[in-house]
């Protein structure tokens, strides 16, 4: 990419994640649903805020504020329901994503990473490689040629 291209691509980057921050910080529909603790219903929520916001800085904290449960109680919950947890479901949710991204061609490993919500170049190409079997650019380089 040249120059004016990079600065495109990380002035994107930053609006999407002050939109990402403003729609976190306004009351949002999620809240309007009725959880009643039917662990069902908040895994659910808890999913659908994990994949709208994968591309932000998340943490489990801001999950469990979304879905007013404890952390305890939603990890241990999270694990039984799903066989995974919260942060694998996440990390999960990112390199599916990632895939998509690289499939495409259209963005280079680091941008990738950073639309992904990885903010650490090595972890994202070791968690990718881990999850896929591939380095993300062996994986871009085996779509692209097929």
């Amino acid at each position: 990419l040249k120059r004016n291209d990079k600065l495109e691509f990380m002035i994107d980057c930053i609006e999407t994640q002050v939109a990402i921050i403003m729609l976190r910080d306004m009351e949002s529909n999620i809240k309007k649903i009725n959880i009643n603790f039917d662990s069902s219903n908040f895994i659910n929520v808890a999913k659908e805020y994990m994949n709208t916001f994968y591309s932000a800085n998340i943490s489990i904290d801001d999950i469990c504020k979304e879905i007013h449960v404890s952390k305890f109680h939603f990890i241990r919950t999270f694990n039984q329901k799903t066989g995974m947890s919260p942060h694998q479901y996440l990390l999960t949710v990112r390199i599916k994503k990632a895939e998509e991204f690289l499939k495409l061609g259209h963005y280079t490993v680091s941008e990738v990473a950073l639309l992904c919500g990885f903010v650490n170049l090595p972890h994202f190409s070791n968690t990718f490689k881990t999850m896929t079997g591939y380095s993300p650019s062996e994986y871009s380089r085996k779509c692209l040629n097929q």
